[in-house]
């Protein structure tokens, strides 16, 4: 028969259900307020390369300009080349 010492020990093995999701709450909890900052930056640092990317481009596009007297011509059939003469839109 078991006495009320070991009925005591053998209840407070482990944690209870309601303990583990506090604990999942409060890291869920911590992650969250951590990973918005986190993603916030991500946005910021790509919106910042692509306004890089172009400014690059249109210098090299006024580059060409005062280097040709005229803007490129588009790709209108795809293989990469600009199509000479401009087609007139």
């Amino acid at each position: 028969m078991y006495t009320a010492n070991r009925l005591i020990q053998m209840r407070s093995n482990g944690f209870t259900l309601i303990e583990m999701a506090v604990v999942l709450l409060i890291i869920g909890l911590l992650l969250g307020g951590v990973l918005a900052p986190l993603s916030t930056q991500i946005d910021n640092d790509r919106r910042k390369e692509t306004s890089n990317t172009l400014k690059q481009i249109s210098d090299a596009l006024l580059g060409y300009a005062v280097a040709n007297v005229r803007l490129p011509c588009p790709d209108t059939n795809g293989d990469g080349l600009e199509d000479t003469p401009c087609p007139n839109p």
